[in-house]
């Protein structure tokens, strides 16, 4: 007799996996490999938040990570804290490092095609010009210059 498991609705994720290499057109636009849309649990949800792989004060952007808009929301919860009162509890630097970091989210949503545009600000700030590669990293594709992804996994000091 086979056995049913079932599985509460939180562990339903997406699960990205796999790298795939990517131009980007002058506009910043950038196509998603339809094998990455297709890990989604709604594929017709086409809806994404772009924003800075890194968030630190001094750290450099080294990626871009692209996120499900269905999955930001739990993903994000660090940099939006329920507090009671006029009166933000975290200490500044704290503050300061979500800010920085919300501040940068943009959302995006894909075309008939599949594609998006990188905001002008991320793709400078990650260093992207015309090739990107894109790593499928869980819940999430990490965006890379093709270059610093390859320099990164060598262990090279970015």
């Amino acid at each position: 007799m086979a056995a049913l498991i079932l599985r509460p609705a939180f562990y339903k994720m997406t699960h990205f996996s796999s790298r795939f290499a990517q131009k980007v057109d002058p506009k910043g636009r950038v196509c998603v490999s339809s094998k990455l849309i297709n890990c989604l649990d709604d594929r017709t949800d086409r809806r994404f938040r772009v924003c800075p792989g890194e968030v630190g004060v001094k750290s450099p952007c080294l990626f871009l990570r692209f996120i499900p808009e269905a999955d930001y929301p739990k993903w994000a919860s660090w940099a939006n804290p329920i507090f009671d009162g006029p009166k933000d509890p975290r200490p500044s630097d704290e503050r300061r490092r979500a800010l920085r970091f919300l501040s940068q989210v943009h959302f995006v949503e894909l075309d008939k095609q599949g594609r998006f545009i990188i905001p002008e600000e991320l793709r400078n700030a990650a260093g992207i010009s015309a090739d990107a590669v894109m790593v499928g990293a869980g819940n999430m594709i990490e965006i890379w210059a093709a270059d610093k992804f390859e320099a990164w996994l060598d262990g090279e000091e970015l």
